[in-house]
Order: structure tokens, then C-alpha cells, then sequence
């Protein structure tokens, strides 16, 4: 049987036209949502960075500032005696919160006074060519 008549004839067309319309309205809905959920993860991901990167910010500035109070209250002699300068930094318990693994003592030319943990073999050793220290050094910080 052949579809010929006009109602078989209009009765494909309509049935076409509400496939494509069908079909657009899923395709344009797909890429809405996928558009929308892409932003709100990327926002999200933006926002718990940008936590994470404020709190390691204020580390570092806790830190240093620690760093900054335990040389003011540094002994004036503290190049001199090897052994009580060793000590002196041993008993600075409150800095070696920030400072974990390890944590030197370099004198004005960059050579090692005392560390923690205790590192008799680098006493003497120049570190003058480190770019910590040069950069240190060139800032005053």
C-alpha cells in the first residue's frame, strides 16, 4: 500500500516536523545543563583554591613573622659560640611548629652557625651562593 493521499502525506510530515522539534528541544536542554554544571564547577573548584591558597598564604606569613620575632631576641654574640648558639636554637620550641623538618641558622656572610636537627658536618659550610640567601640579603627582609 502506498502512502499517497494527502492525509498519509500530511500525517509524515507533521509526525517528521515533531521529531526535529523534539529533537532540538533535547539537544539545546543537553547543552544547557552541560553549560550550567561546567560554570558551577568551575566556580566551585575557583573557590576552594582560592581557601587553600589564602590559608597557605597566612602559613607563610605566620611563619615568617616568627622568624622575624625569634631574630629579634637572637643573642648578640650569636656567631661567636657555635655550641651556645646551637643551644639557643634548640630551645626555640614555638618556631619549630612551622618549621617541621628543618630549620638553619647562616650568619651575615652565609655560612652555618647552627641547624635543627643538629648538622656538625655543615657547620662552616657557606650557602652565600643560595638564591634564598642572596635574595635575603639584597631585600634586608
Amino acid at each position: 500500500m502506498k502512502f499517497t493521499s494527502i492525509r498519509h502525506q500530511l500525517i509524515s510530515t507533521i509526525s517528521l516536523f515533531i521529531a526535529v522539534i523534539l529533537l532540538l528541544i533535547a539537544v539545546g536542554t543537553y547543552t544547557y545543563f552541560r553549560e550550567t554544571t561546567q560554570k558551577l564547577i568551575f566556580d566551585q573548584q575557583f573557590s576552594m583554591l582560592s581557601i587553600l591558597a589564602k590559608g597557605l598564604d597566612d602559613n607563610l606569613v605566620s611563619a615568617h613573622n616568627a622568624l622575624i620575632n625569634v631574630a629579634k631576641v637572637a643573642p648578640a654574640d650569636i656567631a661567636i659560640d657555635h655550641q651556645a648558639t646551637q643551644k639557643w636554637l634548640e630551645n626555640r620550641t614555638g618556631i619549630r611548629t612551622f618549621f617541621s623538618h628543618s630549620l638553619i641558622l647562616l650568619d651575615k656572610t652565609g655560612t652555618l652557625i647552627a641547624s635543627i636537627p643538629a648538622s656538625p658536618e655543615l657547620y662552616g659550610k657557606s650557602f652565600s651562593e643560595r638564591e634564598y640567601f642572596r635574595q635575603t640579603m639584597n631585600t634586608g627582609k
